[in-house]
C-alpha cells in the first residue's frame, strides 16, 4: 500500500471572470495552529470600502514570501465587484482549509446579503453606516451567534484613558458609547498598516472556539484593553507561537482570572498590560496587572510571563516584579516588538531552552531533547542549580509542550524535585531517558542521523537517503517511535502504509506524503 499523494502545493487561483487569474496567488505553507479536529473560520463579511476589501483579501490571501500586486492589478481583479473568494489555508494564521469572502459596500447591502448568507464573523468599518449601531443590532437580530469585529484606523482613534476594547469614544467626537452598544462589538481594531492583522483577528476567532476543543492544546493568555497595542502585537505573536498554541485575549481583571483559573494546566506563558478595567464594563484600576500576576504566581509560579506597560520601570516595581517572577517591557521602547517575539522565543520553549541560574545568569543552551538531556546529566554546581531551578518552576514541561511532545511533558510536570539535586536530577534523567532519538540507518544498519523529536525527524526525512526512509517507513519504525513519544495520533496515521518502490517518482511522491502527514500534525 502506498502513502497518500501529496495534494498540489500551489493555491487556489480564482478571480472574478475566469479562474486562471489571481494577482493574491501564491505558495501554502503549514500552519502552526493546526491541530487536528479544531474550530476554522470559514465564512466571512467584509463591510467597508471597496479600497479596504481590496488590502484585506492581500492579506487573507497573499502568503507574506510574495511580492504585493500592483496597482493596476488590484483595480483590475476587484473592478468587476468580484464578492466571493477561496483561500487556501494562511500561512502563519489560519487554518482554514477554505475562506470564503464575501464584500458589502454599506449597511443595506450588508443586511441584503445576510439573508443568504451565514458568516461565522463580520468585519465592518465604522465608517460605513451613519448610525453604526443600530446596523449592528439588525446584524445580531438576524444572526445572534455572529461575531463582530469592528475596525477603525489609527487616525481616526486617540488613544486616551477612555479608550479600550471596552470603551472607544473619540471615534465618535466624544459621543459616549452606552454599554449595550459595546455588548454588540466582540472587538475593536485599528488598521495601523500591518496588512496581517485581518489574519490575526480571523485566527483569533479560531483559537477562541477551539480551547474547548483542542484539549491538549497549549495557551497564551494575553490580557490587553488598548486596541493599539493588541493590533500591532497579535501579527507577531501569530507569526511567532509553534504548532498547537492558541491566544486568548482579554481586556480585563474579571475574565482575567476566569481564563486562568479554568486552563491554568495549560497555559504556556502570560502578557499582560498593567492598567485595565475591573471586569468588562467597569473603570481602569492602575494595578490590576499586579493583581492578576500575584494570582498566577501564587497558583503556577512556573508559567513565564511579562508586564507589558507604559509604567516607567522604577526601583520599586523592579523588586514587585523580582518577587513575581516576571519580565519586563516597556510599551514606549521603539524595540518593543522585538524584545516581545524574544521573550517568547526565551521563555515560552518556542525555540532553544535557555538554562539560566536563579540569579539570572545564562548557564547553556538546548536546541534539542538530546542537548536538554546532556546538559542535565552534566551539570555540576550552578549548573545543577540551574537545573533544579527550572524543574521546580515546570520550565521544562513548558518547553516541551511547546516542542509537541506532550505526554512527556506531563511526565516531567509530575515530578517533583526536592533539596536532594543528586536525586532530583536522577529522576528527571529517569523520565527523560525514556524518549530516546530516532536512529536512521540504511538497509545495511549503516546510521545516517538522528531525531531528538517530529520537527527534526520531519527535516531529516527531507534531507537523507530515500532508501533509509522507506526502510524505516516499511518496517513501521516511524509509528512505533512516534507512539513512544506518546503522539498516538499520529502514529496511527503513519502505521497503515508502505513505500511504492516500483520507481524512483513513486518513492518520492510517498516521501513527501510522510513529510505532509507530520506538517499536518504539527
Amino acid at each position: 500500500m502506498g502513502w497518500k499523494k501529496v495534494e498540489s502545493l500551489a493555491a487556489p487561483r480564482f478571480s472574478a471572470d475566469s479562474p486562471s487569474h489571481n494577482p493574491f496567488n501564491g505558495k501554502m505553507r503549514e500552519s502552526p495552529n493546526g491541530l487536528g479536529g479544531a474550530f476554522h473560520v470559514g465564512r466571512v463579511l467584509a463591510v467597508c470600502s471597496l479600497y479596504d476589501f481590496c488590502i484585506m483579501s492581500e492579506a487573507l490571501l497573499k502568503p507574506p514570501d510574495r511580492a504585493a500586486p500592483s496597482h493596476d492589478e488590484v483595480l483590475n481583479f476587484f473592478s468587476s465587484r468580484s464578492a466571493i473568494v477561496q483561500a487556501p489555508p494562511r500561512p502563519g494564521f489560519s487554518r482554514a482549509q477554505n475562506l470564503t469572502l464575501k464584500h458589502a459596500e454599506s449597511d443595506t447591502e450588508a443586511l441584503a446579503m445576510l439573508r443568504d448568507y451565514n458568516p461565522e464573523v463580520m468585519i465592518c468599518s465604522f465608517k460605513i453606516s451613519e448610525n453604526f449601531f443600530h446596523f449592528l443590532s439588525e446584524v445580531k437580530k438576524m444572526r445572534p451567534d455572529i461575531t463582530i469585529y469592528a475596525v477603525t484606523e489609527q487616525s481616526h482613534v486617540t488613544l486616551s484613558e477612555a479608550t479600550s476594547f471596552n470603551l472607544v469614544s473619540e471615534s465618535f467626537n466624544q459621543t459616549k458609547i452606552s454599554s449595550s452598544d459595546l455588548r454588540l462589538i466582540d472587538a475593536i481594531f485599528i488598521h495601523h498598516g500591518n496588512i496581517y492583522l485581518f489574519n490575526a483577528m480571523i485566527s483569533l476567532l479560531e483559537d477562541k472556539k477551539s480551547i474547548d476543543i483542542d484539549t491538549k492544546s497549549r495557551i497564551v493568555l494575553m490580557v490587553e484593553d488598548e486596541p493599539l497595542f493588541a493590533s500591532i502585537m497579535l501579527p507577531l505573536i501569530y507569526s511567532t507561537i509553534p504548532p498547537g498554541v492558541h491566544i486568548v485575549l482579554v481586556s480585563d481583571l474579571e475574565t482575567a482570572e476566569n481564563v486562568f483559573q479554568r486552563y491554568q494546566d495549560r497555559i504556556c506563558g502570560v502578557l499582560t498590560d498593567m492598567r485595565f478595567p475591573d471586569n468588562p464594563l467597569g473603570k481602569i484600576n492602575e494595578t490590576n496587572g499586579l493583581k492578576l500576576l500575584e494570582l498566577i504566581n501564587k497558583k503556577m509560579p512556573g508559567i513565564p510571563r511579562v508586564l507589558q506597560t507604559k509604567e516607567e520601570l522604577t526601583r520599586a516595581l523592579s523588586e514587585v516584579l523580582c518577587q513575581l517572577g516576571t519580565q519586563y517591557l516597556s510599551k514606549s521602547d521603539d524595540f518593543l516588538l522585538e524584545r516581545l517575539k524574544n521573550f517568547m522565543y526565551s521563555y515560552m520553549g518556542f525555540k532553544e531552552f535557555i538554562f539560566r541560574h536563579p540569579d539570572g545568569s545564562e548557564m547553556g543552551r538546548a536546541a534539542n531533547l538530546r542537548d536538554l538531556k546532556k546538559f542535565i546529566r552534566d551539570a555540576q554546581d550552578r549548573c545543577l542549580e540551574s537545573v533544579a531551578y527550572h524543574a521546580r518552576n515546570n520550565h521544562f514541561s513548558t518547553w516541551l509542550y511547546g516542542r509537541k511532545l506532550n505526554t512527556l511533558a506531563y511526565d516531567v510536570r509530575e515530578l517533583k524535585f526536592g533539596d536532594d539535586l543528586e536525586k532530583g536530577r536522577t529522576e528527571l534523567l529517569r523520565v527523560l531517558d525514556r524518549y530516546d532519538d530516532f536512529v536512521f540507518r540504511l538497509p545495511d544498519g549503516t546510521e545516517v542521523g538522528r531525531a531528538a523529536d517530529p520537527k527534526e525527524l520531519k527535516k531529516l526525512i527531507r534531507s537523507l537517503p530515500i532508501e533509509s526512509i522507506a526502510h524505516h517507513a516499511d518496517n513501521n519504525e516511524f509509528s512505533g517511535w512516534f507512539e513512544k513519544m506518546g503522539l498516538s495520533r499520529l502514529a496511527a496515521q503513519v502505521r497503515p502504509y508502505t513505500f511504492d518502490h516500483s520507481s524512483e517518482q513513486t518513492l518520492e511522491e510517498d516521501k513527501l506524503a510522510l513529510i505532509a502527514l507530520i506538517e499536518d500534525y504539527l
